[in-house]
């Protein structure tokens, strides 16, 4: 394994997100899902102190209040599970439990919300803090039936803080010799979607 050339790359991917949405990344979490049976459950990112006593062992453990995150697949296609909850207003539970999150629906009738698109190698899916509060968002199992075979896949997960990040010159750090491509942002209306008929 190449350590140098991948700190290279994942430093490339911390310039080209705090560049583009100018934002300091303070924290960074990877998955490796080898298979379509690997998934990661429904969740809210934490973004917060407070929000860490009921994080668990998913905590990112980040000492800064965070309100953005910036996620890359890298390898097979995975399709990535979106959903707002159904009901009236309820209060978050977990983590966000009294941090004033809004999963407010239209009405105690609603059915909520949900859309499962494709996140492929070189996409990236970014969301902020009031829609980390009302939407939650995972990997599920892969339908093989349905969707065909796939292989290995990364995702590499940035937190984001508000703020100017750091120049090289602060950091002490020399121009990043590696560059990624553009990457191409995951479209939230593509496959599979269910909604409510609502004004949620």
């Amino acid at each position: 394994l190449d350590c140098a050339g991948a700190a290279a790359a994942v430093a490339a991917l911390v310039e080209y997100t705090q560049q583009r949405f100018d934002k300091t990344v303070t924290a960074i979490q990877m998955n490796l899902h080898l298979d379509g049976d690997s998934c990661h459950k429904q969740h809210h990112d934490i973004y917060s102190i407070a929000q860490r006593a009921g994080a668990g062992r998913d905590c990112t453990c980040s000492f800064k209040d965070n309100v953005a995150t910036c996620c890359y697949s890298v390898g097979s296609s995975r399709r990535v599970l979106l959903q707002a909850a159904a009901g009236g207003n309820k209060e978050p539970k977990g983590p966000l439990k009294g941090s004033g999150g809004s999963k407010s629906r239209c009405s105690s009738g609603c059915p909520g919300k949900w859309r499962k698109p494709w996140l492929n190698s070189g996409d990236l899916m970014y969301f902020n803090k009031e829609w980390n509060k009302a939407w939650t968002h995972g990997i599920p199992k892969h339908d093989i039936e349905g969707d065909g075979p796939i292989g290995p896949r990364i995702s590499i997960a940035l937190l984001c803080a508000e703020g100017a990040p750091p120049t090289a010159a602060h950091t002490g750090s020399s121009v990043n010799p590696y560059r990624i491509a553009k990457p191409t942002v995951a479209g939230l209306a593509a496959g599979q979607e269910a909604e409510c008929a609502g004004s949620c």
